[in-house]
């Protein structure tokens, strides 16, 4: 694993080292091949212990939002409906009471029913334009 965390090449350009999440899946599969051949290995147990320890070390190296996912993923049909249907009583989910009382609650109940079912992208309604340069202003 340790070999693994120096050698392999992060799929983050940025980055120095891959994750110690990633570098767990090398010394797993020795170890499963090794067992099969009858060979001694560490237990899984032992490798869990040393992830914990380069792990540590990832998060005072990179701080904590390194190991944020990085890539999106689509919210399916099942998750939308989910969503919609969860009761108006006032719970608390995901730190704001769930009512339509509640602006943030009204808002995303109303854009993600309209972003679904007319096949918008969140970034289309909210998406970030690039700022227009100082050199291409209208002559007008």
């Amino acid at each position: 694993m340790l070999h693994a965390f120096a050698i392999c090449k992060p799929s983050t350009p940025s980055a120095v080292f891959i994750k110690p999440r990633s570098a767990l899946a090398y010394p797993l599969a020795i170890v499963r091949v090794s067992g099969r051949w009858g060979v001694k290995m560490p237990s899984y147990k032992a490798l869990v212990a040393e992830l914990n320890g380069l792990m540590r070390l990832y998060l005072m190296y990179h701080g904590p939002y390194s190991l944020m996912p990085k890539r999106a993923e689509p919210m399916r049909w099942g998750m939308v409906i989910k969503m919609d249907r969860l009761p108006l009583d006032g719970r608390i989910i995901g730190g704001y009471a769930w009512d339509d009382s509640v602006h943030r609650v009204f808002t995303f109940r109303r854009l993600s029913r309209f972003l679904f079912r007319t096949a918008f992208r969140l970034g289309e309604i909210c998406g970030h334009r690039p700022a227009r340069s100082c050199t291409s202003r209208d002559p007008a």
